[in-house]
């Protein structure tokens, strides 16, 4: 497959992934919920990874040598997806997906401080457009003034889940790069499913009084369809797409999940505000990217 096509597999199924989150996160607010459908994400993730390696008979990696630097990337996406489920608890579908852009903005900053990525003028412009696209997302979403510390809740969310994610993805990219996608599909996605349980058991202790929901199900599709996005999107890469292009077009999803929230969701609210700000977000991103 070519990757316009790999691309566009993984907008579309990105785009149902975030619809699905949402309806479970704004039933199921307790951070427990939030672990627990972590922790079941990522067994489906896991599963996956397992299965991808056994359909294209690739040879099992041997154990990597920085296993602590899987071991500590492993919790710190299992940490984004709690930080992540709380934004959409918070926010519609629509513009939780423009919040949790900002991980797109941290991506570029912890590339120039951990990879040592080259920033351009056009990158911090379109850093700004993006920020600035978030802000008011946050804002308009909270429906709150801005000395209501509801909105400050949610700006520790969003804001958590971008620093997180930032330093994750750009661990990421280095194992990927230094030990290949057989043993990163294979160790990295075995550690983010132990850092999903160890999390789940932290909070299950904190929170005692909370009670777990009967999500197994809609938190293991979760799982399998972020498993083939993230596939999809890494396939994409080695296929030769570039990866402005392939993260622009990947996160154009934001008006996709705006228009079928509208309609699956019922979450109609300020639809014309919600489609500008994912068309400023969208070409934000795009400059951050080039």
């Amino acid at each position: 497959m070519t990757w316009q096509q790999l691309i566009l597999i993984q907008t579309c199924i990105a785009a149902i992934y975030t619809l699905l989150f949402r309806s479970i996160a704004k039933d199921h607010k307790s951070i427990l919920v939030a672990a627990q459908v972590g922790a079941y994400n990522f067994v489906s993730i896991f599963c996956f990874g397992i299965l991808w390696l056994i359909l294209t008979e690739t040879t099992f990696p041997s154990l990597p040598t920085a296993i602590h630097l899987y071991a500590f990337n492993g919790l710190l996406f299992a940490s984004f997806s709690i930080f992540a489920y709380k934004v959409f608890t918070e926010l519609d579908a629509a513009f939780g997906s423009i919040a949790i852009m900002l991980t797109a903005l941290s991506s570029v900053i912890f590339g120039f401080v951990v990879l040592g990525e080259v920033l351009t003028v056009s990158q911090l412009l379109g850093s700004g457009l993006l920020l600035g696209a978030i802000v008011t997302a946050n804002v308009l979403g909270s429906k709150h003034n801005k000395d209501n510390p509801k909105q400050l809740i949610i700006a520790f969310w969003v804001v958590g889940a971008a620093i997180i994610y930032g330093l994750a993805a750009s661990i990421e990219k280095q194992l990927v790069l230094q030990d290949g996608l057989a043993t990163y599909l294979l160790f990295g996605w075995a550690f983010q499913l132990f850092g999903a349980v160890i999390a789940f058991l932290i909070i299950k202790v904190l929170y005692v009084k909370d009670k777990t929901e009967d999500i197994v199900k809609p938190a293991l599709v979760l799982g399998f369809l972020r498993g083939v996005a993230g596939l999809a999107f890494i396939s994409a890469q080695i296929a030769g797409g570039p990866i402005g292009v392939l993260s622009s077009v990947s996160n154009f999803r934001v008006v996709i999940i705006t228009g079928l929230a509208a309609i699956f969701l019922h979450e109609r609210e300020r639809l014309l505000q919600k489609l500008a700000l994912c068309m400023v977000a969208t070409i934000g991103l795009w400059l951050s990217f080039r």
